[in-house]
């Protein structure tokens, strides 16, 4: 029997520790993290934002099934669902240029999200529901804005 060898070249992630250089000769300083981590991480949020992106629509667009949601909870859920899409877009699309364009892009959708349930079987098209989702929005773009200045140890981006 004989026995081949190949060799393989493995990419391994190291953890380097505050105050020292990375293999790439990248110089971490306390409280810093690596730009491969920063990268992943607004990727992974990116992919979040799209996929909430998508299970709201599929929710605002299903036709209505008889409930006995109350009127103040439903407005309740709209807040939630928008101010998670704005947070998720927030931390993947950080950066201080981006935030009223994040901002107005989740207002927009939905906005949309209610226009287009006119013409869904058994849905409407609310006024406070769009004011809901605008509320949401604004919710998860403050939230975002502090969670993002309180990691970062800076001035949020909204304040600047």
């Amino acid at each position: 029997m004989t026995e081949t060898s190949h060799s393989e070249t493995v990419e391994t992630e190291t953890t380097t520790l505050p105050g020292s250089a990375t293999s790439s000769g990248e110089f971490i300083t306390p409280g810093q993290t690596s730009a491969k981590k920063v990268i992943f991480d607004q990727a992974l949020y990116r992919h979040l934002t799209l996929a909430w992106g998508g299970i709201v629509a599929a929710l605002s667009l299903s036709p209505s099934i008889p409930s006995q949601v109350h009127y103040a909870s439903d407005k309740v859920e709209h807040m939630a669902a928008y101010a998670l899409l704005c947070f998720l877009a927030m931390r993947g699309w950080s950066g201080t240029k981006f935030v009223f364009l994040i901002f107005l892009g989740v207002m927009f959708y939905g906005a949309l999200m209610e226009g287009v349930q006119w013409f869904v079987p058994g849905r409407s098209t609310e006024a406070l529901d769009a004011l809901a989702n605008c509320i949401g929005a604004f919710s998860g773009l403050i939230v975002a804005s502090v969670w993002i200045a309180a990691k970062s140890k800076r001035t949020p981006p909204l304040v600047k």
